[in-house]
């Protein structure tokens, strides 16, 4: 399962973030890794929502709705 770390770094006081596959659930809320960075939050990640939809089709369903929206 795909996860979205965000990171907090006291060093240069900046946030970061990176997609993992974390299988084994290293990472929890708090953890600090050997560079002193402490994860601040995590977010389960799908890859429906990773996945980018192709412009054409999202032009469609648009245009979709808006037509729906007409008939009401």
């Amino acid at each position: 399962m795909k996860k979205l770390v965000i990171w907090y770094n006291p060093n240069k006081r900046m946030y970061y973030y990176r997609y993992v596959n974390d299988i084994f659930n290293k990472y929890y809320v708090g953890y600090i890794n050997q560079y002193n960075h402490v994860v601040i939050l995590i977010i389960d990640v799908y890859i429906e929502l990773i996945r980018k939809v192709p412009y054409r089709n999202k032009v469609i369903k648009r245009f979709i709705s808006f037509l729906h929206r007409l008939e009401k």
